[in-house]
């Protein structure tokens, strides 16, 4: 994909993720998870992500989407652990 293409999909990228974290806080809640430090963590610096990505230019995003996308997986695969964990 290239830079133009990323960035111009910055708006669709940060409402997807910023309403999947809503999602999973509410899911975590209403399973009654305990706090958990490593997800709370990360979904800080996947929020720092969806605030700091408007304001780069193209060549940064294409630089900075590789481990944004990193980020955004560990926390879903972190979230899908949590809530198998709490089904048993």
């Amino acid at each position: 994909m290239s830079a133009e293409q990323m960035t111009a999909m910055i708006p669709m990228h940060r409402q997807m993720v910023g309403d999947m974290l809503s999602q999973m806080v509410s899911e975590s809640r209403a399973m009654n998870l305990p706090p958990n430090a490593a997800w709370n963590t990360l979904a800080d610096s996947v929020r720092e992500d969806l605030v700091r990505l408007p304001q780069m230019n193209k060549n940064e995003v294409k630089q900075a989407m590789p481990a944004d996308c990193a980020r955004v997986t560990r926390l879903i695969r972190m979230h899908q652990a949590m809530m198998a964990g709490a089904a048993k």
